[in-house]
């Protein structure tokens, strides 16, 4: 084959290749609360894939649920409020054929007290961290302090500009002289 032809040959190979990838069929928005709790503790027996496909969201995002790489505040002893395991019914109601599996599992929670409320939101804010960008400085840095040349032990003082002398009118050099001067 000459090289024209593998031109040729490659060109139609990856034209064939270009196939279009489908977007997953995913639920968009936050997933609810005890949503994550079941897939992190309840529903760790299949597949990420398998997962994510019942939940309708990625296997990135279930792998994530599952390696505690997000929702860290979400712990095996995490209760939820009615109001929150209704939220979560109400969105298996989006799963299809799955909304009755995941429902069973939602059914295995038991909605929390509200003082069992108040100290986990006091331990998620806790364990949140503190607003700003990586980087920040303080407001308020603490100004440097002055000192003058003869507290160092320096004779003269004063601010370098200042003790420069200002050269005379007369002092300025002649075209010639500055030619002097460049060439040696």
């Amino acid at each position: 084959m000459t090289d024209q032809e593998n031109t040729v040959v490659e060109t139609e190979e990856t034209e064939e290749k270009k196939v279009k990838v489908e977007k997953p069929d995913i639920i968009r928005g936050r997933m609810p609360l005890p949503l994550v709790y079941v897939i992190r503790f309840l529903d760790g027996k299949d597949s990420e894939g398998v997962v994510a496909d019942r939940y309708r969201t990625t296997p990135g995002k279930v792998s994530d649920i599952r390696k505690n790489a997000n929702f860290k505040y979400i712990t095996l002893e995490t209760k939820f409020s009615k109001e929150d395991i209704d939220k979560a019914v109400e969105r298996t109601a989006l799963l299809g054929d799955q909304e009755s599996y995941v429902n069973d599992l939602l059914g295995q929670l038991e909605p929390a007290t509200q003082a069992e409320l108040d100290a986990a939101n006091a331990e998620r804010k806790a364990a949140r961290k503190p607003k700003g960008k990586k980087g920040d400085k303080p407001k308020d840095p603490e100004p440097v302090a002055e000192v003058e040349a003869d507290e160092l032990g320096v004779e003269g003082g004063g601010d370098v500009e200042d003790s420069a002398p200002e050269p005379a009118e007369d002092d300025q050099l002649t075209d010639d002289e500055l030619d002097a001067l460049l060439t040696n």
